[in-house]
C-alpha cells in the first residue's frame, strides 16, 4: 500500500473543486492507470519508434478508461500506476525517453530501478501530453533549479513522484500542481524524524490520536507536505517543520517569499 497526497496551489484560482479527478474517484489516490490486455500488440519490437507511438496509445487508452474524454473538465488530474505493470514496454520507453531522463536514469546502480525509472519518465511525458491534447513529441519536460518538473512555455504546470514499483503523476492546465508516493508502511521509523517533519502544531495533532496510529499519521503528514512544496515550486529546498500543514485543510507556507496558499 501507498500514501499519495496531491495538492494544487489556489492563487486565485479554484485549482481542485468538488469535481476533481481525485475526489471524483472518491480517495486521495484518483484513477489507476492500467495497461489493456485487449491492446499488446507493437508495430515493430524493432522500430523504436513505432513501439513509441503504440506505447502512446497504450496510454491513451487507459487513460481514456480511468477517466472518459467527456469528464476531462476537472482542472487537475492526479493518478497513479504500478510501473510493473508495463514492462513489457521497456523497449519502448527506453525510445520516448529524452537524453536528460535516459541519463538520469542511468545513474541507479540497479537494473529493475532503472527500467522502472524509464518507464516512469515515459509514462509522465505520455499522461501530460494526452491530458493536455497534445502530441507527445516533441513534448519536453525540463527540470528547474528544484528538480521540479517544467513544462516549456508554462502551458501547464505537472508534477511527478515515484516510490519502488508504483509512480504517481499529476497535471494541471490552470494552476501549479503538486504529487507524492510514499511506501506504507514507512520504511524508516519516521517517528524517530519527527522533529524534521513535523511543525509544533502538527505534532499536537498527531499525538492526539492513537499511540499506535501515529507513524501512519506521520506519513500521511509527510507526503502532504511534500505535495504541497511542489506545488508551491520550491520542493524540499524549504524545511518541512518550518511550516504547520495539519492532516486536512488549507496550508500556508509563511517562510516564501511572497504570500502562497496552497488547498
Amino acid at each position: 500500500l501507498h500514501r499519495v497526497g496531491f495538492h494544487a496551489r489556489a492563487d486565485g484560482v479554484i485549482a481542485m473543486p468538488s469535481h476533481c479527478v481525485a475526489r471524483q474517484h472518491g480517495c486521495d489516490c484518483g484513477p489507476t492507470l492500467r495497461p489493456s490486455r485487449t491492446m499488446t500488440s507493437v508495430t515493430s519490437i524493432h522500430d523504436p519508434r513505432g513501439s513509441a507511438q503504440a506505447l502512446s496509445a497504450v496510454v491513451g487508452e487507459a487513460l481514456q478508461r480511468a477517466v472518459p474524454m467527456a469528464s476531462r473538465a476537472q482542472t487537475a488530474l492526479a493518478a497513479w500506476t504500478d510501473i510493473d505493470a508495463w514492462r513489457r514496454w521497456r523497449s519502448a520507453a527506453g525510445a520516448s525517453d529524452d537524453e536528460a531522463q535516459a541519463a538520469r536514469a542511468a545513474t541507479l546502480r540497479q537494473r529493475d530501478a532503472r527500467e522502472r525509472r524509464l518507464l516512469t519518465y515515459a509514462l509522465h511525458r505520455l499522461v501530460v501530453a494526452h491530458w493536455l491534447q497534445r502530441p507527445p513529441w516533441p513534448l519536453e519536460i525540463g527540470r528547474d533549479v528544484y528538480g521540479c518538473p517544467r513544462l516549456p512555455g508554462g502551458v501547464a504546470s505537472t508534477s511527478l513522484s515515484h516510490a519502488g514499483a508504483f509512480s504517481a503523476f499529476a497535471v494541471c492546465p490552470r494552476a501549479p500542481v503538486g504529487i507524492d508516493i510514499e511506501a506504507s508502511p514507512s520504511r524508516v521509523d519516521l517517528l524517530a524524524l519527527v522533529h524534521r517533519i513535523a511543525h509544533a502544531r502538527d505534532i499536537a495533532e498527531i499525538e492526539a490520536g492513537d499511540v499506535a496510529g501515529r507513524q501512519a499519521r506521520l506519513l500521511a503528514l509527510w507526503v502532504r507536505k511534500e505535495a504541497c512544496l511542489k506545488a508551491a515550486g520550491v520542493g524540499l529546498a524549504h524545511p518541512m517543520e518550518a511550516f504547520a500543514a495539519g492532516l486536512d485543510g488549507d496550508v500556508v507556507l509563511p517562510a516564501l517569499p511572497s504570500p502562497n496558499h496552497v488547498s
